[in-house]
């Protein structure tokens, strides 16, 4: 821990909290054992503190009494270019705040009594609680707890987490020292500093050994309750035979993990239970702790409505990611492709992205820094695993009369829009988007990638090793048109909402991606700079963009040859029956500067129907 990060004590917060000291310091926060001069009673107190990406200024040493004493400032400042994601995640704290602010009347949850912002960082106040923490109390019983006992004192928690899970939060930080006694001896839940909310994804997750799950190290897109259950299990397993987890990474190149039926005092429903809590596989993991629970059965009937209100709200909330994924998954073993977790395939893996892993077991973001390494073959592979999943689950949306409510949609279209022309079969109405997401209308007009446009631009500055410092300026335009056409007695709808995003770099260098702003589809990317550049963004980016249409160095070549020769200055290159690469040469008068340009887009899409 870095004390020179640490306020001093003394130290007087919203004017009525008085630091006392360090109780400790994690990836995202520093916590301070404070008291309360209003209400005459300590308590807890958290600091958005996320180490890596922020500074307090004016921290220095300077001598005291025959020693050196920490002198500081309280103000924290972001570094450099870490603004935005510093300020995304302090309003990330202060929402998961309000989301447990007053919650006192839920067991096994440290309830938060107030939250704020001051010293241009934000911080959380809770009750306080002594201890000791589960951890020191495992030592205390020399590692091993009564299967029963053990129960006893998880129940609160998993209350707990049957209540942030219905409301959209998943913990991702459950360990021994997260978990911590009150007077009464009751298990409390602590420190929410790593959670994720359903409504966001965190940039970054701090990883803990055995504690972490493996879609935690691998694909932070699918954490969800039954990440917090792999959690859960293997703390239960450590309190049962005093013997830690191995870590996921280890367990998918050699599973190790012991069966605790070798241990007499543990009962064959209980092994049962944990083996399930710790599958390496989602989809043979339970869905909730309150699934799990059920298999336990120890006094669960008392809680039996409000159990079964938290269970009606977990579904709603991650029914649908637990479908997707499980899907996804179930997909992927019939065709006998990439298995997410499958052993013989990670094993392959594992050596290529090793070190990466172990950057995750230090608390580094591994997968982030697996992408920027290797940003070509991570976004290759995305796009093909998305591909494979529209494949199976067509995006494609027509509004025909055959559709309910066609009738209706279009009364409104033609109230909310502005109609350009009429050619007897074709009308054109002039629309904004405002009014398109009003009605919810996914354009339909040209084929779209599979990456969204977010994917797609962090694909572009990594490959084009563009840094946050190069970009000068952003723009948005947006125009959209729908037409309505009549095939014999049949009338469709085609959608052609464009919104572009225009990314300014030095050098003369321009991104355009134009996308889809209802369902963040991309129809078509732009690259504009030197020869040398436009030639690398497209090898960098078709492989990226259209991974089943694959070009080798031979059409590349005829490709730029054709380009470069100066017979056109305009060349289009079909990709398969979707898409197309375009080349441009545009010249600049005032500055004598000649810019080239490269666009990949998705070609017109020709409705089944005609």
């Amino acid at each position: 821990m870095e004390k020179e990060n640490w306020l001093l004590e003394e130290t007087l917060l919203h004017e009525k909290y008085q630091i006392k000291k360090v109780l400790g310091q994690g990836g995202f926060g520093i916590t301070y054992l404070a008291y309360d001069q209003t209400l005459q009673q300590n308590v807890a107190i958290k600091e958005y503190f996320p180490v890596k990406i922020v500074r307090r200024l004016g921290n220095t040493l300077r001598k005291g009494q025959g020693e050196y004493e920490l002198s500081a400032t309280a103000m924290v400042y972001p570094q450099n270019g870490q603004e935005e994601k510093y300020l995304n995640g302090m309003q990330n704290f202060l929402e998961e705040a309000q989301v447990l602010f007053g919650k006192f009347d839920v067991e096994g949850l440290a309830a938060v009594k107030d939250y704020f912002e001051e010293n241009g960082t934000a911080y959380i106040v809770m009750e306080y609680l002594s201890g000791p923490t589960l951890q020191e109390y495992e030592k205390e019983h020399k590692g091993k707890i009564s299967e029963k006992q053990a129960e006893i004192l998880l129940e609160p928690v998993i209350n707990a987490l049957a209540y942030i899970h219905s409301i959209g939060i998943v913990h991702c930080d459950i360990s021994p020292d997260n978990l911590i006694f009150n007077k009464e001896g009751q298990l409390k839940l602590i420190d929410f500093g790593a959670a994720k909310n359903k409504k966001k994804e965190k940039e970054e997750q701090y990883c803990k050994g055995g504690y972490t799950a493996p879609e935690q190290y691998l694909e932070k897109e699918f954490v969800g309750p039954w990440s917090d259950v792999y959690s859960l299990c293997a703390v239960w397993y450590e309190m049962l035979t005093g013997i830690k987890v191995p870590p996921a990474v280890e367990r998918l190149q050699k599973d190790r993990l012991k069966n605790m039926t070798m241990a007499s005092e543990v009962s064959e429903q209980t092994n049962n239970i944990l083996k399930k809590g710790l599958s390496l596989e989602i989809q043979k993991r339970y869905f909730s702790v309150l699934n799990l629970s059920c298999d336990i059965k120890s006094n669960m009937e008392s809680k039996e409505e409000i159990t079964k209100q938290y269970m009606k709200d977990t579904r709603f909330v991650w029914g649908t990611l637990w479908l997707q994924i499980t899907t996804d998954i179930n997909e992927r073993n019939i065709s006998q492709e990439k298995k997410w977790l499958s052993r013989r395939k990670i094993r392959k893996g594992i050596y290529a992205v090793g070190i990466v892993l172990l950057l995750f077991l230090c608390g580094i973001s591994g997968r982030e820094y697996y992408i920027r390494s290797y940003p070509q073959q991570y976004f290759t592979y995305k796009a093909k695993q998305k591909n494979d999943y529209y494949i199976l689950h067509p995006r494609d949306k027509e509004y025909t009369t055959q559709m309910s409510g066609y009738d209706s949609l279009m009364k409104k279209i033609k109230k909310y829009s502005y109609k350009k022309e009429n050619w007897g079969v074709l009308a054109c109405y002039s629309i904004s988007e405002q009014e398109v997401k009003k009605l919810n209308l996914v354009s339909n007009e040209y084929f779209k990638f599979a990456l969204s446009e977010t994917e797609i631009e962090k694909a572009i500055l990594l490959c084009m090793n563009i840094k946050k410092r190069d970009l000068e300026s952003t723009a948005y335009a947006s125009e959209g048109q729908v037409y309505q056409r009549q095939q014999g007695k049949l009338k469709s709808l085609t959608v052609g909402f464009q919104k572009q995003k225009l990314v300014t770099c030095m050098d003369h260098e321009q991104i355009k991606i134009i996308y889809d702003p209802i369902d963040k589809g991309v129809y078509k990317v732009a690259f504009q700079g030197s020869y040398e550049r436009v030639k690398l963004f497209m090898k960098k980016m078709n492989s990226i963009l259209c991974p089943q249409n694959y070009l080798t160095t031979e059409d590349y070549n005829y490709i730029l040859d054709h380009y470069k020769s100066g017979k056109s200055d305009y060349v289009s290159y079909k990709l398969g029956r979707q898409y197309k690469i375009m080349l441009d040469t545009t010249d600049e008068e005032e500055t004598e500067y000649k810019d080239y340009e490269v666009s990949i887009q998705g070609d017109q899409f020709i409705s089944n129907i005609y």
